[in-house]
């Protein structure tokens, strides 16, 4: 299957479902979704709830909620995040008034942090070499063993990223 911004799941009854695909997950069940809802498909009983587990980036779920209840379930708060954000009702909100928020929110956090931080900002397309790599990535991994740093963000971005 051809890795694209929205998977089209395939129903036996020839329906396709557009399920949107924003991030990718090491433990994705993606590549496998037809599988796993044709088998759904085969043994649900429609008094029947069904519980995804371990959803992840939610692909499962959002295969599912369109013809059947079901409970998206993760211990990670992204998954959380995805799942509000797929199964929500979003047509309330005015979009350009919440980009626009969002915008200025990154741009303050980005000042603040070129203020504060401006020896971490690198022109990554200059790197001609891998030692030079190296040694920007080694440079922003210090950053965050520095005590000072100390981010709503930085348990995230110190176990997740680098």
């Amino acid at each position: 299957m051809e890795d694209t911004a929205e998977i089209i799941l395939e129903r036996k009854r020839s329906v396709k479902i557009p399920i949107p695909h924003i991030i990718k997950y090491m433990g994705s069940k993606k590549p496998i979704i037809n599988f796993i809802i044709g088998v759904i498909d085969d043994i649900h009983q429609p008094e029947n709830w069904i519980c995804d587990l371990f959803s992840g980036s939610c692909s499962i779920s959002a295969g599912l909620r369109k013809e059947y209840n079901f409970i998206s379930n993760d211990i990670q708060d992204y998954s959380r995040i995805l799942a509000q954000t797929y199964f929500s009702d979003l047509s309330k909100y005015e979009f350009d008034e919440l980009n626009e928020q969002i915008e200025l929110s990154a741009n303050n956090h980005y000042m603040w942090f070129k203020e504060n931080y401006p020896d971490y900002f690198f022109d990554f397309s200059k790197i001609v070499s891998l030692e030079d790599f190296a040694e920007k990535e080694l440079k922003q991994r210090a950053l965050l063993k520095n005590e000072e740093f100390n981010q709503e963000f930085h348990l995230f971005t110190k176990c997740y990223s680098g």
